[in-house]
């Protein structure tokens, strides 16, 4: 006799950016995924390259065939006393081997970054987001 039209929920473009936007603004880090992220400068470029490493317990990896995949979306956010400015998020479609994956267990699933960074730069706050599981990792490093 008819229907009652609800009317749809956000997209996951817009669920993605509402959250990598309240992680940025937020005072405290994300703890859903758990990060370990080393930093250095490269002199040469007036970059930072981030090696992060993101525990695979926090993230969804699906079985596919004898390989597993996982996607994670990464972002930088940069802070000064002036100004706040992101890198572009990037999303990494990562495929393991089942040795992949156990090694992964104790050291992490690795994922390189690079950022340029201006002297200005006072912290920098490394962002990884599961966008299957809308769950989120954050590391704030101060860079003076």
């Amino acid at each position: 006799e008819g229907f009652t039209a609800e009317p749809g929920g956000p997209n996951p473009q817009q669920q993605e950016a509402a959250r990598f936007e309240n992680e940025i603004r937020s005072p405290v880090e994300a703890s859903e995924i758990a990060l370990r992220v080393a930093m250095a400068r490269k002199p040469q470029t007036g970059a930072v390259h981030f090696d992060i490493h993101v525990d695979p317990a926090g993230v969804l990896i699906q079985p596919d065939g004898d390989r597993y995949r996982a996607e994670l979306d990464v972002l930088a956010a940069l802070y000064s006393e002036t100004s706040l400015t992101t890198s572009p998020a990037t999303r990494v479609n990562l495929t393991l081997t089942k040795a992949q994956l156990e090694q992964a267990a104790s050291a992490g699933i690795s994922v390189p970054l690079d950022v340029p960074v201006t002297d200005q730069v006072q912290k920098l706050r490394v962002i990884v987001l599961d966008p299957k599981l809308q769950a989120l990792g954050s590391v704030t490093i101060p860079t003076k």
